[in-house]
């Protein structure tokens, strides 16, 4: 008799197919530490891990041409970004790069943090005595090849952050003693070799050129430094996109020339 009502209701079952899926079950889980993701790689692989390279390696690939000074402005670059009625770029580096919890007035801006400055190895935790600074200056920059840039790709160098070494926090007297000078000119007495080494990966990063003087000292400082100070991490190139062409005005028959 039991084996009978149990074939029944397997029948029953069989007819009606599996009970509808809960909400939890149409919604696919996150994957935990021991499940194993189709095409994924094993626990602990950084896909993304960066490729280090020596310094002198990317000097040697950074084009040697004469300096233009004439016509820089920094006003060219276009300053720092807003995102619509968002917080500025300024702020938005104060964040990621503060070790410690910021604290904020309003909704942006940052009040205070803990940030360790590349160029004299301070630590700070007020942002008013922090400065955000660009490795490459920009008139720098300018005289090096961003004269030939269009203004989008300027702009988008003053606020590279896709790479880390680009913009970096300091401190503002470090920021003063440096002055917006190139390598050849200023150079921080902490971490020298790391600084010049990252100077040199921004270039190659953006496609700047050296003069012949600046290419000189460089490598004259990088062959003083051990090699495990002037590895960097290899920079993605950025796309630069040139000045549009200006058309030349052809006169009109009769008119003036």
């Amino acid at each position: 008799m039991r084996t009978i009502i149990l074939a029944c209701c397997v029948t029953v079952a069989a007819l009606l197919g599996p009970p509808p899926a809960t909400a939890s079950a149409l919604v696919p889980s996150e994957p935990t530490a021991t499940t194993t993701v189709p095409g994924a790689p094993p626990a602990g692989f950084s896909a993304r891990r960066p490729v280090r390279v020596r310094a002198a390696t990317l000097l040697r690939a950074l084009p040697v041409r004469r300096e233009a000074r004439a016509g820089y402005r920094a006003s060219k670059f276009g300053g720092w970004t807003r995102r619509g009625k968002g917080c500025g770029k300024r702020d938005m580096i104060l964040s990621r790069r503060s070790t410690a919890k910021v604290r904020t007035r309003g909704a942006c801006t940052v009040v205070s943090g803990r940030w360790r400055s590349q160029y004299d190895g301070r630590t700070v935790r007020r942002a008013s005595r922090v400065a955000v600074d660009r490795r490459v200056p920009l008139r720098e920059a300018w005289r090096s090849g961003a004269r030939r840039w269009n203004r989008a790709t300027r702009r988008a160098f003053a606020n590279d952050t896709g790479y880390a070494e680009t913009v970096v926090v300091v401190t503002k007297q470090a920021q003063r003693a440096k002055h917006g000078r190139d390598v050849t000119r200023w150079r921080p007495r902490h971490a020298t070799c790391a600084y010049t080494a990252r100077y040199v990966a921004v270039k190659y990063r953006w496609r700047l050129g050296v003069d012949p003087g600046e290419r000189r000292l460089i490598g004259r400082v990088l062959a003083r430094c051990p090699s495990s100070a002037t590895a960097v991490s290899r920079p993605a190139r950025a796309w630069v996109r040139p000045l549009p062409k200006q058309r030349s005005r052809v006169p009109r028959p009769g008119g003036r020339p």
